[in-house]
């Protein structure tokens, strides 16, 4: 089966691009678009990574680490934070993060993380 990576992105552009970029890449994607969206994907779907934005409005991404650590079903998700804001970092290592990422990211880095984390857990 191909792994599944739930995206959350508040920015439709950014959002479609990484989709195509995994699409390409046989994987399931799961696309939210920001953090509303994004809680109630994370409750619905069990991804093996997720990509995070952290500075979104309404509910962020340190809102959204917060969440993910109490559920359960989770537990095993591997999660790769893309930031603008690095001023975010530090309080997003407080959690169970694998990777941070500060905009612009490259894609092939992104690629490369990505697959090397699944590898890692297969």
């Amino acid at each position: 089966m191909s792994p599944a990576v739930l995206i959350i992105e508040d920015e439709p552009e950014v959002l479609t691009l990484l989709t195509r970029m995994f699409q390409r890449e046989d994987c399931r994607i799961i696309p939210a678009l920001g953090g509303e969206n994004a809680l109630q994907a994370l409750q619905q779907h069990t991804p093996d990574i997720i990509l995070l934005d952290l500075a979104m409005p309404g509910i962020n991404g340190l809102d959204l680490l917060e969440a993910i650590q109490g559920m359960p079903h989770l537990s095993n998700a591997k999660v790769v934070v893309i930031t603008a804001r690095p001023m975010m970092v530090e309080e997003a290592r407080r959690y169970n993060v694998s990777r941070i990422f500060l905009k612009p990211v490259r894609a092939v880095q992104l690629l490369h993380t990505v697959h090397e984390l699944l590898d890692a857990t297969a």
